[in-house]
C-alpha cells in the first residue's frame, strides 16, 4: 500500500509540470471532493475565493484577505500529537494551502486525509480504503489536468 509521503512524491512532479493556473485548479478540486465535510463556512468560503482568483474574478489582494481567517485557524490548530486531526483539521490545512501551484501537493494531500477520516479513525481499515480511493481519484485529476496541457 502506498504511504501518504509516498504520494506525496508521486503527486509532487505532476504537479510541476502543470501550469500555474492548472496547479491551482488541480488543488481546487481536491478541495471540493471534500465539500461534503466542510461544516465551517471559512473553508467554503476561502475554495470559492480560490476560484475566483484562478479565474481572474478576485485580484491576490482580495485572495488574502480571504484566505487570513483560514491562516487563524491554522495558526490557532492543536498540535496533531496531543489530540489527534478529525477532519476538520485536514480541512483547514488543505484550504490553508490554496492560492499556488507550488502548495497544490499540500492541499490535496490534506483533503485525501480529511475525506478519510470522515471514514474512520486515522490508520484503520475504513480510513485507508477511504485514502486509496480518493488517492485514485487525485490521480485521475492529475492526470486530467496534464493531458489539458498536452
Amino acid at each position: 500500500m502506498i504511504t501518504a509521503d509516498e504520494w506525496w512524491y508521486e503527486l509532487r512532479p505532476q504537479v510541476d509540470a502543470m501550469t500555474e493556473a492548472d496547479g491551482q485548479r488541480f488543488a481546487i478540486a481536491c478541495c471540493r471532493r471534500a465539500d461534503h465535510l466542510m461544516t465551517d463556512s471559512r473553508h467554503q468560503a476561502v475554495v470559492e475565493a480560490a476560484e475566483k482568483m484562478v479565474n481572474g474574478l478576485f485580484s491576490d489582494a482580495d485572495f488574502e484577505a480571504a484566505m487570513e481567517p483560514i491562516i487563524e485557524l491554522w495558526v490557532d490548530l492543536p498540535k496533531s500529537a496531543a489530540t489527534g486531526w478529525t477532519a476538520w483539521h485536514y480541512l483547514t490545512g488543505a484550504t490553508r494551502h490554496l492560492g499556488s501551484r507550488s502548495a497544490a501537493t499540500d492541499a490535496a494531500s490534506y483533503a485525501a486525509r480529511a475525506i478519510a477520516c470522515a471514514r474512520g479513525p486515522e490508520q484503520s481499515s475504513e480510513w485507508n480504503f477511504a485514502w486509496l480511493d480518493e488517492v485514485d481519484a487525485q490521480r485521475k485529476l492529475a492526470l486530467m489536468a496534464k493531458s489539458e496541457n498536452g
